[in-house]
C-alpha cells in the first residue's frame, strides 16, 4: 500500500471526479494545497467508517519504501489523534466514544532512511500522554520459536523435534519466509512426510541436513526462481520491473507474444509455487523481497531495454492518453529508460509525461504530477522553445502549477522565468503570471499583487481611475443592478458559455483582484465586481462570474445598504453552485462573501454554520488559503452572531488554530488568537492558550503590518470586551479613534449595537448631547435592519428602544421593551444577550427603587451569564450585589450603572 499511497489514495476519495482541466482550474490556487486536501481527505474517509461504531484497524506495510505525502498524511492521523482525544472527540470533533482506531505500521529498520526515523520519532513526541506511539522490534524466530512451530504444526512434543528445528533455524536463519519455503521443499521431496503405519510426521536427520539452502537470502530466492521455466522467470521479471502488484488488465496489453506466449499461465504457475499470489484482478509477489530478488536476476545491462520494452508496449493501447493507470504506470517505465530513447522517441515520451501529469492532477497527486511534468520537460528537445514550443510551454505552466501547490517555491520561479522570457505574445504569459501573482498574494503583500493584477487588467484593456471616489463606486453599483433587476437564476443558466478570450482572462484577474483589494481597497473591489457582472450579461458566463455575483452582493450591501438585492443575489449564487463541477473551491471563495451578507436576512448560528461547510470544502478542494478564512470567520461569527458557549468557541478556535500552524497560515491564526483571546477575558479560561498572542499584541501587529481587515476585527473584539465588562467610557473613545461608528462592514452592526448601548447610558450618567446623539443613531440603524431579520435584529432593537426610553424617562415603555428584548433573545437562543437584557432590566429596577425585583433580574443574568461561561463577568455581578445588598439604603434612586465594572 504504502509505496503507491501518494498515486492511490485519491483516486479512491471519490470526490469531485471530474475531467483535468477542471480539476487544474479549481485546485491552482494555494501554496501545499495537494497535499492538504490529501490529509483532509483521509480524515473524512476515517471518520465515515468510525460511524458504524466499531474501532478501526488500519495496518500500513513496508513503510521504508513511503514518500513524504504518506508519511505526512501518517503524521496527521496522529496530530489530529492526540488533539481529539485530549477533548474525548472523535476525527470529526464529535463524541468519541463509539469507537477508536489502531494505527499499525511496519518497516525494516536496515532499509529505513532517517527522513522515516526522524518522522517516527516527532510522531512519538507529537502522541504525547495522549497517543500511545509504541515502537515493537520484531527479529527472526529464534530456536526455541522455531521449535514451538514444527511442534504445533507436526503434533508432536517438543522434545521430539528438537532437532529438525535446529536444522530448520540454521539453514535458514529464522526466516520466517524462508522457513516456509524450506519446510515445502523437503515435503515435496517426502524428505519430511507423514507416516500412516506410525500416524505421524517422519524424517530423517541426515538427509534433512544434507538438504542445503544457501545462507544469502537473496541467493536462495534467486536459485529458486532459476529452476522455474524460463517464460515463468521472464513473466516474474516482467512484473518486477512494473512493482510489487500488478493489474490484469495491464498483463492483457503486455500479453501479445513479445514476452511469453501465455503471461497469465506463466503467473498462475508462480502462484502454485507460492511465489505470486491473487485477489480478484490483482497478482502480488508473495512477498517483497521476491519482487527484489526476481528483478534481481535482470542482467543490469538489459534492465534500461526491458523498462523500454515493456513501456513501449502499454503505450500501444489506443486508449492510453484516457486511461489513468496504464498512461502513468508507461510514463513510469520510460522514466527508467530516457538515455536510452531515440529523438522520436524522446518527442513522443515527453507528450506521455504530460498526459501521465495530467491524470495524477486530476487524482490531487500534484508532487508526483510534478515528476511527471519535469520528466517530460528533460526529453524535451535541446533547444525545447524553438522546436517544441507548444509542447514545452505547457509542460513549463504545468509544472510551475503543481510546483506552487506543493510548495516548491524556488523551482517555480525558475519555469515562470523561462516562460516569460520565451512565450510569443502576451496571451500565452497569462497562466505565469497567474501564478506569479498567486505566490506574491501567498506571502501577504496584498498590496503589491493588487497593483501587479491592475498593470495586467490594463494591458487586457481594462482601466481603473487612480483615485476611487465612493460616489463613483456608489453609481456603477446602482447601473449594474439594474441590469440584473429582472434576471433570474435560470436566466443566468441559459447565458452561453463565454468564448471572448481576452474577456476570459479578463475576468480571471478581476477575480482575483476582488480577491486581493477586498479587504484593504474595497471600493476598486466592488468597481471590479460590477465589470464581472457586465461582462458575463454581455460576453457569457464562465466559472468567474460566480465569484464576481458573490462580490457584486456583498458591495450592495455595503456601498449602498441595499439589502434585499444583496440577499437576492448571493441566493443565486449559492444556488448556481449546487451542481458545478468545482462546488467545493467555488464554495471555499463565495463563503467569505455571502455569510456577511446572510447576517441581515438569516439566523446567526447558520451563518457560523454556512463558514465551517466553507473550511471543509476548501480543505476537500486544496483551497487552504480560503479554507484557513473561513475557518477564521467561524469563529469570529460564533462569537459576535451565534453566542454560543464560550468554552465551545476556545475549543473551536484551538481546532482551527492547530489547522492553521499545520499551513502556516498566519494571517488567520492572529484573527482567531484574537477569538480566543476575548473569549478567555469574560471566562477567566486562558487554560489553552499558551504561546498565543494577546488582543494587545495582536493589535500592535496588525498596525505594523498595515492589516486593514485584522485590524478592524481586533478592534470588534476588543469592544466586544469592554462592552460585556461595562468598561463603556473606554468603549466609546475606542471606537471613535478607530471609526467604528459607522458601517463599512458587515460585521459593524455589532458594534453599532455595542457603542449605542454604551452611548444611552452614558447619557444618562453624564447628560452630554453627544452620547445621546449616538445612541440615537444606533436605534435607527437596528430598525432599519430588524425587518429584514427579526431573529438577529429584534432583541437588540427592543434593549436600545428599552435604554432610549429610559434616558427619555419613560419608565413603562421602557419596562416593557426590556421584557420583550429578554422574551425575543430566549426564543432565537442568543443567551449571553438575553443575560444582558436581564441585567440591564435589573440596574433598570435598582435605580428605580424596585430593589427585590432589581436583584431577582439580576439574579437571572448571573444564571444566563453562567450557562454561556462568562465566568469573570458572574464574579463581577455577584460582587456588585453583595456590596449593594450591604448598603441598599444608601443606594436607593442613585444611579448604579458604572459600579457594575470589571
Amino acid at each position: 500500500l504504502m509505496p503507491v499511497f501518494a498515486r492511490l489514495f485519491p483516486l479512491a476519495a471519490g470526490y469531485d471526479r471530474t475531467s483535468s482541466s477542471s480539476t487544474t482550474t479549481s485546485d491552482a490556487g494555494n501554496v501545499g494545497s495537494g497535499r492538504n486536501r490529501l490529509r483532509h481527505l483521509f480524515h473524512i474517509l476515517l471518520n465515515s467508517i468510525f460511524c458504524i461504531g466499531r474501532p478501526v484497524l488500519i495496518v500500513l506495510d513496508d513503510l521504508q519504501w513511503s514518500d513524504s505525502l504518506a508519511l505526512d498524511v501518517i503524521a496527521g492521523v496522529v496530530i489530529q489523534s492526540k488533539a481529539c482525544v485530549s477533548a474525548n472527540l472523535g476525527l470529526d470533533g464529535r463524541d468519541s466514544s463509539r469507537g477508536g482506531l489502531f494505527l499499525l505500521g511496519s518497516y525494516r529498520d536496515n532499509e529505513a532512511d532517517e527522513t522515516l526515523l526522524r518522522q517516527i520519532r516527532a510522531m512519538d513526541r507529537i502522541g504525547g500522554d495522549y497517543v500511545r506511539v509504541p515502537r515493537l522490534s520484531i527479529d527472526m524466530l529464534s530456536r526455541r520459536d522455531v521449535n514451538e512451530m514444527l511442534s504445533f504444526k507436526l503434533g508432536l512434543p517438543m522434545r521430539h523435534t528438537r532437532e529438525l528445528s535446529e536444522q530448520v533455524f540454521q539453514k535458514t536463519r529464522g526466516h520466517p519466509l524462508f522457513i516456509q519455503s524450506f519446510l515445502r521443499s523437503i515435503i515435496s521431496k517426502n524428505v519430511l512426510s507423514f507416516s500412516v503405519r506410525s500416524r505421524r510426521w517422519t524424517w530423517d536427520d541426515l538427509v534433512v541436513e544434507m538438504h542445503t539452502i544457501s545462507e544469502d537470502v537473496a541467493d536462495f530466492l534467486a536459485n529458486r526462481i532459476r529452476r522455474l521455466d524460463k517464460d515463468v522467470v521472464l513473466a516474474l521479471q516482467v512484473c518486477a520491473c512494473i512493482g510489487f502488484q500488478v493489474n490484469t488488465s495491464t498483463i492483457e496489453l503486455l500479453n501479445v507474444g513479445q514476452f511469453v506466449n501465455d503471461m497469465f499461465e506463466a503467473l498462475e504457475s508462480a502462484r502454485k509455487e507460492g511465489l505470486m499470489d491473487r485477489a480478484g484482478p490483482i497478482y502480488a509477489f508473495s512477498h517483497d523481497m521476491l519482487r527484489e530478488s526476481t528483478y534481481e536476476l535482470i542482467p543490469a545491462s538489459e534492465r534500461k531495454s526491458l523498462h523500454k520494452t515493456i513501456g513501449m508496449s502499454l503505450a500501444l493501447d489506443p486508449d492510453l492518453v484516457k486511461h489513468a493507470e496504464i498512461c502513468t504506470l508507461a510514463a513510469d517505465q520510460i522514466n527508467l529508460c530516457k538515455d536510452v530513447l531515440n529523438p522520436s522517441e524522446r518527442s513522443m515520451f515527453a507528450r506521455l509525461n504530460l498526459a501521465a501529469g495530467k491524470h495524477a492532477m486530476a487524482s490531487s497527486s500534484y508532487q508526483q504530477a510534478r515528476g511527471y511534468f519535469e520528466s517530460g520537460i528533460a526529453l524535451l528537445h535541446i533547444d525545447p522553445w524553438k522546436k517544441q514550443y507548444p509542447l514545452c510551454l505547457e509542460l513549463y505552466e504545468l509544472s510551475a502549477v503543481v510546483g506552487f501547490m506543493s510548495g516548491s517555491g524556488e523551482e517555480v520561479a525558475g519555469r515562470l522565468d523561462d516562460i516569460l522570457s520565451n512565450a510569443k505574445h502576451f496571451g500565452e504569459t497569462i497562466k505565469a503570471r497567474e501564478i506569479i501573482l498567486k505566490v506574491i498574494a501567498s506571502r501577504g503583500q496584498y498590496a503589491e499583487s493588487t497593483n501587479q493584477c491592475i498593470s495586467i487588467l490594463s494591458v487586457l484593456g481594462e482601466d481603473f481611475p487612480e483615485d476611487i471616489e465612493p460616489l463613483l463606486v456608489a453609481n456603477k453599483l446602482k447601473e449594474t443592478l439594474a441590469l440584473l433587476e429582472k434576471v433570474t437564476e435560470e436566466d443566468i443558466r441559459r447565458l452561453p458559455l463565454m468564448t471572448d478570450t481576452s474577456k476570459l482572462y479578463a475576468m480571471k484577474f478581476l477575480s482575483m483582484l476582488c480577491s486581493f483589494s477586498m479587504s484593504s481597497r474595497y471600493h476598486l473591489c466592488h468597481l471590479s465586481s460590477c465589470l464581472m457582472v457586465k461582462f458575463t450579461l454581455q460576453y457569457g458566463f464562465c466559472e468567474e462570474s460566480i465569484h464576481g455575483l458573490a462580490t457584486f452582493a456583498r458591495a450592495l450591501l455595503l456601498d449602498i445598504e441595499d439589502i434585499e438585492s444583496s440577499s437576492r443575489i448571493s441566493s443565486v449564487t449559492e444556488s448556481l453552485l449546487t451542481d458545478h463541477a468545482n462546488q467545493h473551491s467555488l464554495r471555499a471563495r463565495s463563503t467569505l462573501l455571502v455569510a456577511p451578507v446572510k447576517i441581515y436576512t438569516e439566523p446567526g448560528q447558520s451563518v457560523a454554520e454556512r463558514c465551517r461547510n466553507g473550511f471543509n470544502s476548501g480543505m476537500i478542494s486544496g483551497d487552504v488559503e480560503n479554507a484557513m478564512m473561513c475557518g477564521y470567520q467561524c469563529c469570529f461569527a460564533n462569537l459576535h452572531a451565534a453566542g454560543d458557549c464560550l468554552k465551545d468557541i476556545q475549543d473551536l478556535s484551538c481546532d482551527f488554530l492547530r489547522q492553521m500552524a499545520k499551513h502556516k497560515h498566519a494571517g488567520s491564526a492572529f484573527g482567531t488568537m484574537s477569538v480566543f483571546d476575548t473569549c478567555a477575558a469574560l471566562s477567566g479560561n486562558f487554560g489553552n492558550s499558551l504561546g498565543f498572542k494577546t488582543n494587545e499584541e495582536i493589535y500592535e501587529e496588525a498596525v505594523r503590518t498595515k492589516n486593514l481587515f485584522l485590524l478592524h476585527h481586533v478592534c470588534v473584539n476588543q469592544i466586544y470586551i469592554h462592552f460585556y465588562l461595562r468598561e463603556y467610557i473606554t468603549l466609546v473613545e475606542f471606537a471613535e479613534a478607530h471609526n467604528l461608528l459607522e458601517v463599512k462592514r458587515a460585521m459593524d452592526i455589532m458594534s453599532i449595537f455595542y457603542t449605542g448601548i454604551s452611548s444611552l447610558s452614558l447619557a444618562r450618567d453624564t447628560h452630554q448631547k453627544k452620547w445621546r446623539k449616538i445612541g440615537e443613531r444606533s436605534v435607527q440603524f437596528m430598525a432599519r435592519w430588524a425587518p429584514h431579520s427579526k431573529w438577529n435584529f429584534e432583541n437588540k432593537l427592543f434593549l436600545l428602544q428599552a435604554e432610549l426610553h429610559y434616558l427619555d424617562g419613560d419608565l413603562e415603555s421602557a419596562e416593557v421593551a426590556y421584557n420583550a428584548s429578554i422574551n425575543s433573545a430566549h426564543e432565537h437562543r442568543f443567551i449571553h444577550e438575553e443575560a444582558l437584557a436581564h441585567e440591564l432590566h435589573g440596574i433598570f429596577l435598582l435605580e428605580n427603587k424596585s430593589v427585590e425585583r432589581g436583584l431577582k433580574q439580576l439574579n437571572m443574568s448571573i444564571s444566563k451569564y453562567t450557562k454561556w461561561g462568562a465566568g469573570i463577568k458572574v464574579k463581577n455581578l455577584i460582587s456588585f450585589m453583595k456590596s449593594f445588598e450591604g448598603v441598599t439604603q444608601i443606594m436607593l434612586g442613585t444611579k448604579v450603572t458604572r459600579q457594575v465594572v470589571a
